[in-house]
């Protein structure tokens, strides 16, 4: 995944604290980070990701290999 950060000067962007967005927009989820926390602030950041084809994986791939690098 390739992360992009982006701060708005508003105190709310978004109605959720992620939307998912596989088909119509480049980035696949959008996350308002004060959302998560609690925080309140007159001022919000949000984190864009995009799918990239290079690099490790970001989520699990149920196999055995990944069932033994958990049990490590």
């Amino acid at each position: 995944m390739d992360f992009k950060l982006d701060a708005h000067d508003r105190e709310v962007f978004q109605t959720d604290e992620v939307i998912h967005r596989p088909n119509e927009h480049a980035y696949t989820r959008i996350t308002e980070l004060r959302c998560l926390t609690g925080q309140r602030h007159p001022k919000t950041s949000v984190v864009y990701e995009f799918p990239i084809s290079e690099g490790d994986p970001c989520s699990p791939v149920p196999r055995p290999e990944s069932a033994e690098i958990y049990r490590k």
